[in-house]
């Protein structure tokens, strides 16, 4: 055997590097095309990646424009889309996948493993050299990157599916915060009409009209309208809060403006709407819960491969190893494990996992069904409820108000009888707002699910 020099070892070790597909780099953005694309087709808005450049603060300024302005359920969402930075923290999650991607397709490091030995004798000192490579990871690198790039797709949904969440998050606490402010403008007129009543009732128990226990009894409704706008200013000021932290913003930004007024109609018509059963099928057909799931089980499918692959071929690892006692001698070396104790028995490990994924693929369509009917119900129960306070109750109610006035006017009721008339009316106002909340929320509901996504699965609820 012809002995080799040190060089043949470099050359040897240089050849590997070369194998090994050199320094790759993490694309600029990675896949954020493709999410800005799929948010916009789905729901209608735009997306922006931090890049600390000039573009940035234009995205700042149109923020502060948008601000500036009584905010809508548009704007809301745009600007949570624009300035949360949690969003700019799902970004980098497909930065974190993309490079996965890639590394998954390098080969691994080969071992590099010295000794140097001392004879106790006093003889030559004995240097060992070696350096091995695992012979598997050439033919693992293409199943590999199939797992890797499936995952980078689960990501790319997962990344599309927390920004709709964010979206339609921010539009149910826009739709609470208005129909809050909407309430505490109510509920401070009732309080002005109980304050009204119960001064008249003091004066009327002052010139001996009334009983003490009359007066009590307006003292006692004026008290608790006290309370009750306490309880509802407070919940505006914590949907407010919610609102604000849903947008990202902060400081001076947070005297944000939103119009109480509600809209005077529900602009959709029965006959306009989607079925019950339409609009379980286009759940279905827009899912993206669905297509996650499908991309799981693409993943699982990979994996399930590579065990297959790594009980056929054994973690065999090759290499060259060097010895100098008194001459350098160079020669190839080898290793394989010996299945003593772990005898591949549970390698169906992967094929159970894809099983438990098609599994779980086809209970998640079920379900989907389960909650767009569900959603379906509600939204039609909740539309008729705000058609009839809105076409029926209301305008009695002001009718009622209306012939009260009359009266009197014409001496016939009293001002207390006006005052509790007029209170009448605050209420069924204030049960239409409570009305209306729930049909926009059961509209957004709807909404959100026939753009892909279950909102019972959202992580900003």
């Amino acid at each position: 055997m012809r002995l080799l020099t040190i060089k043949s070892i470099t050359l040897f070790v240089f050849a590997l590097a070369l194998l090994s597909g050199g320094c790759a780099k993490v694309p600029h953005k990675p896949g954020f095309d493709s999410v800005r694309q799929d948010v916009s087709h789905r729901i209608g808005f735009d997306l922006y990646w931090h890049s600390g450049l000039e573009a940035d603060d234009q995205v700042a300024a149109d923020i502060d424009g948008l601000l500036e302005q009584p905010l809508t359920e548009e704007s809301v969402v745009q600007i949570a889309l624009l300035n949360n930075r949690r969003v700019q923290e799902f970004f980098q999650e497909l930065g974190i996948s993309k490079a996965d991607l890639i590394y998954a397709g390098l080969l691994r490091n080969p071992v590099f493993d010295a000794s140097l030995l001392f004879p106790l004798d006093g003889g030559t000192t004995e240097i060992n050299l070696g350096i091995t490579h695992q012979f598997l990871d050439i033919f693992l690198i293409p199943l590999r990157k199939k797992v890797a790039g499936s995952r980078f797709e689960e990501v790319r949904l997962q990344v599309s599916s927390k920004v709709m969440d964010l979206a339609y998050a921010a539009r149910i606490a826009f739709l609470r915060t208005q129909a809050n402010a909407r309430k505490v403008e109510l509920l401070q007129e009732k309080l002005l009409a109980a304050e009204l009543a119960y001064d008249l009732a003091a004066r009327l128990r002052q010139a001996g009209n009334i009983t003490e226990l009359a007066l009590h009894e307006h003292r006692d409704h004026y008290e608790m309208a006290r309370i009750r706008l306490r309880h509802a200013e407070t919940s505006l000021n914590v949907s407010r809060e919610g609102l604000t932290r849903l947008m990202g913003i902060w400081r001076e930004r947070t005297a944000w403006r939103i119009n109480d007024q509600l809209p005077q109609a529900v602009a959709e018509k029965p006959d306009k709407q989607p079925d019950i059963s339409e609009l379980e099928s286009k759940a279905i057909e827009s899912s993206l819960d669905l297509e996650a799931a499908r991309q799981k089980i693409i993943t699982a499918a990979h994996l399930a491969g590579i065990e297959d692959a790594g009980f056929l071929i054994p973690e065999i690892r090759f290499g060259a190893k060097a010895e100098k006692n008194g001459e350098w001698a160079l020669g190839p070396s080898v290793s394989l494990p010996l299945p003593l104790f772990n005898r591949g028995h549970a390698r169906h490990h992967g094929t159970l996992n894809l099983r438990r994924q098609q599994e779980s693929y086809t209970a998640l369509a079920v379900e989907i069904r389960s909650i767009a009917r569900e959603a379906g119900y509600e939204f039609e129960s909740a539309r008729d409820i705000v058609l009839h306070y809105q076409n029926v109750v209301l305008p009695l109610r002001e009718r009622i108000v209306n012939e009260t006035r009359l009266q009197h006017n014409a001496m016939e009721v009293g001002p207390m009888d006006l005052l509790r008339i007029k209170e009448h009316q605050l209420d069924a106002h204030l049960e239409y707002t409570a009305a209306w909340k729930n049909y926009q929320i059961a509209r957004a509901r709807v909404e959100h699910l026939l753009s892909g996504r279950v909102p019972e699965n959202s992580a900003w609820k």
